[in-house]
């Protein structure tokens, strides 16, 4: 039997209630789920505790916990209602530190739904409050938020210079994990700039920076990421990118992670697209059929765009 809700319990009766956010974390972490649904009931089993001991504010970040699984999992629409009343929540003890949080996992939501306008609005009001606050990491991470959503709006160039800038805030700051995402968006606004050959560069800095994540899902995204740039770039070094592709399908599926799952067949269908494959325009239409019934309106977008293109050719 499962003894971490009970232990949590009467911890957070017992210790002071400024230390009970980061001492119930740190139990959920120690607990080892590293799976979506193991990540979820701990996150669950948090949130009724904290509301059990009428602690707003630490069951506002369960809730934003709670809606990044969900979303992994495919669930767009509840992670964001869950984001939505974490928000409110915060809005109204006026945590604005952790309300800028809330913003930007709304806007990467509406972006994965689609809706760009939305994310827009989102990841600026959370830079603004981020600029007053004088968070200088954050900031750059809401810059970058931005400059990834630049690309998908067909404005790549603008990402290139916003990109740079952020890598130079997280390394002067040691922050890898960071430093590496800002990377992958600079090789992602080379690659649609038409320019994939100056992409690899960045790209591997990625791979330098990632590559060691303890973080799964980070690993397999840098996966993605990599072999995207690699198809576009040619050569040799594109021989074999369909099969990598195909083996994070079949892993993110094994996770039950529906994003990844889903931007991996993505990268592949650009793949299959870009060699001529006979049968890409095929899975480049049951990309979208599936997609749009999970609500991954960007990747149905994306889908629909290809399975056009490799009609067209």
């Amino acid at each position: 039997m499962n003894e971490l809700p009970r232990l949590a319990r009467i911890l957070a009766r017992l210790i002071p209630a400024g230390d009970r956010e980061s001492i119930l974390g740190d139990l959920i972490e120690d607990a080892g789920f590293r799976d979506l649904a193991g990540a979820r009931r701990m996150h669950e089993q948090a949130l009724a505790i904290f509301r059990d001991v009428g602690e707003k504010g630490p069951a506002a970040i369960e809730l934003n916990n709670i809606a990044v699984v969900l979303a992994a999992q495919g669930d767009l629409k509840g992670a964001q209602t869950l984001l939505e009343e974490a928000l409110a929540i915060k809005r109204e003890t006026g945590n604005r530190s952790s309300v800028a949080f809330s913003l930007h996992e709304l806007g990467g939501v509406a972006s994965a739904q689609g809706d760009l306008a939305a994310a827009r609005r989102h990841h600026e009001e959370a830079l603004s409050i981020r600029e007053a606050l004088g968070q200088k990491v954050r900031v750059a991470e809401s810059r970058l938020a931005l400059a990834d959503l630049s690309i998908d709006e067909g404005r790549a160039a603008e990402a290139e210079p916003v990109a740079r800038e952020a890598a130079t805030v997280f390394r002067a700051e040691k922050m890898r994990d960071l430093e590496g995402s800002a990377s992958l968006v600079l090789a992602r606004s080379l690659v649609a700039q038409g320019k994939a050959g100056m992409a690899r560069p960045p790209a591997q800095d990625a791979s330098r920076l990632l590559r060691s994540s303890q973080d799964r899902t980070t690993r397999l995204f840098l996966a993605v990421a990599i072999a995207r740039v690699e198809a576009a770039a040619g050569g040799p070094q594109a021989d074999g990118v369909s099969e990598r592709l195909a083996a994070v399908v079949t892993e993110a599926a094994g996770m039950g992670h529906v994003g990844l799952e889903l931007e991996a067949r993505l990268a592949l269908a650009e793949a299959e697209v870009r060699s001529g494959r006979r049968s890409a325009g095929d899975h480049a239409a049951q990309l979208e059929r599936d997609a749009r019934a999970k609500g991954f309106g960007l990747i149905a977008t994306k889908a629909a765009a290809l399975r056009t293109k490799a009609l067209a050719s």
